[in-house]
């Protein structure tokens, strides 16, 4: 490792937890850990243990640091929208609760319904709108309010997303975010740059609210004499990780996660999708969670249980996945395009209330094709119809690829190719999380 190699990149995401060397050119000996944070669902709770992060992390950093000694700097991205409850002493007094979790649909409020039905009642519309995100269950606004109905809350406890809760341990220091972080929360006024302490206050909770980092080259303190800089969202740190002018361009992002997003220099609120701030005072236009990755692991875990219970055979996921891949390579669009099997992807509700469905079954259509065809039209049909939400309020003439799913099964950027009038432009940066935090690095950067 050469001696211009002068930070460190963290990047804690929903599969791996990632590090790598930054420099100003370049990222270089990247090493991925799989992440502590994929769990079943039970009683609608989805939580891990935050130290299981830290202690990944920890390692991950001195094992780097004893490669390079010149380190000055580490900077962390984060999966957004998830939290841990910090005391006064820094320690966790909650595990990780991800933006996976559900809680507020089965917590019932006493002479109401669930934790959600009483928020959107009782919280009026305007003032929900300033948080740019809409209210959906799995945000911390609303799980926090469950813990606060709960007495799990104290008034000298704070939050903070995993980084947060990361960078907090790394530098002995009161837990802070960033500001791509507090409006991942829905507890953020998108409008004023700072906390929502009118809907604080209306859902009664009664904490405090992480320190606000608005600088984006202010480090929060030192590890082992290393600056440490406040974590980043990951969703902002992959866009700016592209390296590409995304001022007349949407960004379709088909990962674990999916998204599809615009920037804007001026600030738009809109039931329709989020608002997010982005870097010097820009902000994105995004529909997040449109099903992808997750549904095809759907997808993988019921192949594999068909040949390990049915054929009694023995095959990994990964195998499964290396099947799928070759499989979709092998599907002419032109011929299977649109399948007649229909398959409803959204098994998390993201757009309908009831998950996801098969449609239009006969005797000659239940096959292995046109299932997986009708898994990836799907993907494609609700990326079509985001773009086309988002055009209505700003226009754009290419749409960016990114994301690890669309580039392992290039029959999804095909797909969408014949169904979009946009060029399509696919991303050559592998690492693109990784990537903006070398760009961040660099300075160039003022706020989030």
């Amino acid at each position: 490792v050469s001696m211009m190699d002068r930070a460190l990149g963290i990047d804690i995401g929903v599969s791996f937890i990632k590090i790598c060397f930054l420099d100003k050119k370049s990222i270089s000996n990247v090493k991925r850990i799989e992440s502590p944070s994929s769990g079943k669902l039970i009683n609608g709770k989805h939580e891990v243990d935050p130290k299981l992060f830290l202690d990944i992390i920890v390692n991950l950093i001195d094992d780097f640091l004893r490669i390079d000694l010149n380190i000055e700097k580490i900077y962390v991205s984060t999966q957004m929208h998830g939290f841990v409850l910090v005391d006064d002493a820094l320690q966790a007094c909650s595990n990780y609760i991800s933006w996976k979790d559900r809680r507020s649909e089965v917590f019932y409020v006493e002479g109401g319904g669930s934790a959600l039905d009483w928020i959107k009642e009782n919280i009026s519309n305007d003032i929900l709108m300033k948080t740019g995100m809409g209210l959906r269950s799995g945000l911390p606004s609303v799980n926090l309010f469950v813990l606060q109905r709960q007495g799990k809350i104290k008034a000298s406890m704070s939050f903070g997303t995993i980084g947060d809760f990361i960078v907090s341990n790394l530098t002995s220091t009161n837990i802070s975010t960033s500001l791509s972080n507090a409006a991942g929360t829905g507890l953020f006024d998108v409008e004023n740059n700072n906390w929502n302490s009118l809907l604080i206050d209306k859902l009664g909770i009664k904490l405090k609210p992480p320190l606000l980092y608005k600088k984006a080259n202010r480090p929060v303190g030192l590890y082992k004499g290393i600056e440490v800089f406040p974590a980043i969202g990951d969703q902002q740190a992959s866009l700016l990780g592209l390296e590409r002018d995304l001022s007349n361009a949407a960004v379709s992002n088909i990962a674990t996660g999916s998204q599809v997003t615009l920037t804007s220099s001026r600030l738009i609120l809109n039931k329709s999708f989020q608002t997010r701030p982005y870097i010097n005072n820009t902000f994105l236009l995004t529909i997040p969670f449109i099903p992808a990755g997750r549904v095809l692991n759907s997808l993988v875990s019921l192949l594999k249980d068909i040949n390990n219970n049915f054929f009694g055979g023995k095959i990994e996921t990964k195998e499964v996945w290396n099947n799928l891949i070759n499989f979709t390579n092998k599907i002419d669009l032109h011929k299977e395009y649109p399948a007649t099997l229909r398959i409803n992807t959204d098994f998390i509700g993201s757009f309908s209330v009831n998950g996801g469905k098969v449609e239009g079954i006969n005797e000659n259509n239940f096959t292995i094709n046109e299932i997986i065809s009708a898994f990836i039209l799907d993907i494609v049909n609700n990326h079509v119809k985001s773009l086309a939400v988002l055009k209505k309020y700003k226009e754009f003439d290419t749409v960016f690829m990114s994301g690890g799913v669309s580039e392992r099964l290039p029959i999804i950027q095909k797909a969408l190719d014949m169904r979009l009038e946009e060029k399509i432009e696919r991303s050559s940066i592998k690492e693109d999380a990784l990537n903006g935090l070398r760009i961040l690095s660099i300075g160039d950067i003022e706020s989030w």
